[in-house]
């Protein structure tokens, strides 16, 4: 390292232009604090969120969200497009008992948003393992949170290919949606 370098110049140093200022944007914001999910939401194009073990947190009803946290309030989401993945596991880990349940299995079927559910016969995948939430700019690269963290997105971008093969599309889910919450009344 040279006198004035610094430990981002250093990390960047090897990249073309375009892409370290890229992977700069992305630094600064692994390096921000966790609270940044909230804005970088407010002003994203598109959302893209998956989760594996519950329903992600704009979806949920009042009485699912207040399993979770007694004090929450829902939260709606805030970008023009919203996309939500959940693994087929959310759907079986039970929150709140049978009525919650089934309240929220229907919420999620009537969802103005895209819910699409990867079914447990997609198999263990690497990729999908971590919920994670994948936000798209107009004016700046997109970034990934995963556990409340920004991480570099390059690596959720191979995710989110996966999650689009592997996952029921959005009219099979809710046919599937609604058919647990029938079941599960």
């Amino acid at each position: 390292m040279t006198t004035g370098e610094t430990g981002a110049a250093r990390l960047l140093g090897g990249l073309p232009g375009a892409r370290a200022a890229v992977e700069a944007i992305d630094l600064i914001r692994l390096l921000g604090h966790g609270q940044q999910l909230a804005l970088d939401e407010r002003k994203a194009d598109a959302v893209t969120c998956y989760e594996v073990l519950a329903v992600p947190a704009p979806l949920r009803t009042p009485e699912y969200a207040e399993v979770f946290d007694p004090a929450a309030t829902p939260r709606s989401p805030t970008a023009p497009r919203y996309t939500f993945y959940l693994h087929e596991a959310a759907l079986l880990t039970p929150v709140g008992g049978p009525a919650v349940m089934t309240a929220q299995l229907r919420a999620l079927a009537e969802s103005p948003w895209p819910v699409r559910v990867v079914p447990f016969t997609a198999g263990a995948r690497p990729s999908l393992l971590r919920p994670f939430v994948y936000l798209e700019f107009a004016d700046a690269p997109a970034v990934a949170y995963s556990g409340g963290r920004p991480e570099v997105a390059g690596e959720h971008r191979a995710a989110l290919v996966e999650l689009d093969r592997l996952a029921w599309d959005a009219d099979r889910t809710r046919v599937e949606l609604r058919g647990r919450a029938w079941s599960a009344r």
